[in-house]
């Protein structure tokens, strides 16, 4: 079993206080076999209330598809320690050892591979130089034109999508299918974050786009309804979900 306590063979344990909204402590280590590399790694608990995790670091638009906890939150409390400790001059290493251990958890293939990209993505941010997030935006931007062309009422939106419906069909789909092999050439030895990443883009584009679409209308309906409440039942509901958010404990029994 590759999770384990830190002073048994037994089933990792997640054990956290939850201190904020989204933030918690870790409360008991936990250890981790790696089976490539034969190395052990340990995950500590919090060292102090200012040492937190977010779990899974999703973005908000994102959590219809990878949630922050499930899964995958024994490797992501690993990920997050490696690549600060353990292997925080080999963060390549440390995103395959995530990826392996989501593997061993049970993660689907597909979302693993796609959170695999993520933090490799992030990966290749902070060791080459936050210069190189326009070429990854133009590359993501060059794939969402894909799905936006199979997708007919997306293609009247915006400045830029109309540019989808002048790709024909016949060059769009075996671009969407094979496309990625090709293309992924230019990303040379991160060849499978390229097209790891071009599938991820193709994938989830449209379903993105149709939720950021009713978060921005669900925030502007909750910025209304805060206009129209009285000032001080505001203050009162936000010292009330403040409040009932803290030192909570949460046990969860890993896979």
């Amino acid at each position: 079993m590759a999770f384990t306590r830190v002073d048994s063979d037994e089933p990792a344990r997640v054990v956290l206080e939850q201190v904020g909204p989204t933030e918690f402590l870790i409360k008991e280590p936990f250890r981790y076999r790696d089976t490539v590399s034969g190395r052990t790694f340990v995950v500590h608990a919090s060292n102090g209330p200012t040492d937190t995790t977010d779990l899974a670091s999703v973005p908000g638009l994102l959590l219809w598809f990878v949630p922050r906890y499930g899964r995958h939150t024994l490797p992501a409390l690993l990920h997050d320690q490696i690549v600060d400790e353990d292997l925080r001059d080999d963060r390549e290493e440390a995103d395959r050892v995530f990826r392996d251990a989501m593997g061993e958890q049970g993660v689907p293939l597909l979302r693993r591979w796609v959170m695999w990209a993520a933090v490799s993505l992030d990966t290749i941010v902070n060791t080459v130089g936050r210069w190189v997030m326009a070429p990854i935006a133009i590359w993501m931007l060059a794939w969402a034109v894909l799905p936006v062309r199979f997708t007919p009422p997306l293609m009247s939106w915006g400045p830029l999508l109309p540019i989808a419906r002048h790709v024909p069909l016949a060059f769009a789909i075996p671009t969407a299918i094979v496309g990625p092999w090709i293309a992924g050439l230019v990303w040379t030895n991160r060849y499978l974050v390229g097209v790891v990443s071009a599938y991820a883009i193709i994938l989830i584009f449209v379903p993105l786009v149709v939720v950021a679409l009713f978060v921005a209308l669900y925030h502007a309906c909750e910025w209304a309804a805060g206009i129209v409440r009285p000032r001080h039942a505001r203050v009162a509901e936000r010292t009330r979900q403040t409040s009932s958010t803290m030192g909570k404990t949460i046990i969860t029994v890993g896979d």
